[in-house]
C-alpha cells in the first residue's frame, strides 16, 4: 500500500539517514527499522511500523511514509522457516506416543 506524498519516505527502501527524516525517528530507531525489515520483510502499514522496537511514530506523522513494497524484502515462508533457530529435540523418552482421554473427553 503506497501512501504519502511525492517526497514521502519509502519505508521499505530507505537507509538509516533517510529514515531519520521522519519525526520521532532517531539513529537507534532507524537502525531498528532496517533490522526489522531484514528479518520480517516489508512493512505494510503504521501498525506494523509501530511494532519496531522503540518506534513511536504518531498518526499525524504517518502521512510522510510510503509503504511501497520492496521486492527484495518479499521473503518466502520457507526462507523464514530456514532462519528459525529450532529448539533441541526432546529426548526419546519424552516423545508423546499416545493420548489419554481427560474427564471422559
Amino acid at each position: 500500500m503506497a501512501q504519502g506524498g511525492e517526497n514521502a519516505v519509502r519505508i521499505n527502501f530507505a537507509d538509516v539517514d533517510t529514515l531519520q527524516t521522519i519525526r520521532g525517528v532517531g539513529p537507534a530507531v532507524a537502525k531498528n527499522i532496517v533490522a526489522f525489515r531484514e528479518t520480517s520483510g516489508n512493512i505494510r502499514n503504521l501498525q506494523e511500523l509501530q511494532q519496531v522496537k522503540h518506534a513511536k511514530i504518531a498518526d499525524e506523522d504517518a502521512g510522510v511514509i510510503n509503504y511501497e513494497e520492496n521486492p527484495d524484502l518479499n521473503f518466502s515462508l520457507q526462507n523464514q522457516m530456514d532462519n528459525l533457530q529450532l529448539s533441541p529435540s526432546f529426548p526419546e523418552s519424552e516423545v508423546l506416543t499416545s493420548l489419554e482421554p481427560v474427564n471422559g473427553v
